[in-house]
């Protein structure tokens, strides 16, 4: 009789132990469907950010090549004429003041600022190569858009008065529309 009630102590003293043991398993198990159903949430998110990301980037995708259509349509001789201006179309100044504020020209955006930046066409034209488009803040844009609404910044009217002139503006356009997206 000893020996069975120390037995069946020892089993009770085990059941409590299982029944513990159980109680925290459940309590895991409890957390770990929950950090199952958030981590699912989270990935169910990620997932639909990526397929907006592709989206966008399908969007923006023709304003990069276009930019980058642009700077290749640039010439050394295009840019040489256009620097050798003293007294240059209005729409040209323009132009090249929204390509000084793409450049990150700080404050000076007028012509003989224009002029001293294109003084070696090639380094002029890398420099606008280099311009990826994706690091523009919201100042910058700002400051480029009220004269990209004037009525001759585009390609066909600059056309007219500059083939650098209008790859510029088609540069500037393209590559505001494609940091914008």
């Amino acid at each position: 009789m000893i020996i069975v009630a120390r037995e069946s102590e020892e089993t009770n003293k085990l059941i409590d132990k299982v029944e513990l043991a159980s109680a925290a398993a459940a309590i895991e198990m409890t957390e770990a469907m929950e950090v199952k159903r958030i981590t699912e949430a989270a990935a169910e998110a990620a997932d639909n950010l990526q397929k907006s990301a592709n989206i966008e980037l399908q969007a923006a995708k023709p304003a990069l090549e276009a930019a980058e259509e642009a700077v290749r349509n640039l010439d050394k001789k295009a840019i040489q004429e256009l620097k050798a201006l003293n007294n240059p179309p209005a729409a040209c100044v323009d132009v090249l003041k929204a390509v000084l504020i793409l450049l990150k020209e700080k404050k000076n955006f007028d012509w003989k600022t224009a002029q001293s930046k294109m003084k070696d066409p090639q380094k002029f034209i890398d420099l606008i190569k280099d311009e990826d488009g994706k690091d523009f803040d919201d100042q910058t844009l700002k400051m480029v858009k009220p004269i990209m609404e004037l009525d001759f910044f585009n390609f066909e009217t600059m056309k007219t008065k500059s083939s650098a002139g209008a790859n510029l503006a088609n540069w500037v356009i393209n590559i505001v529309r494609f940091n914008s997206i």
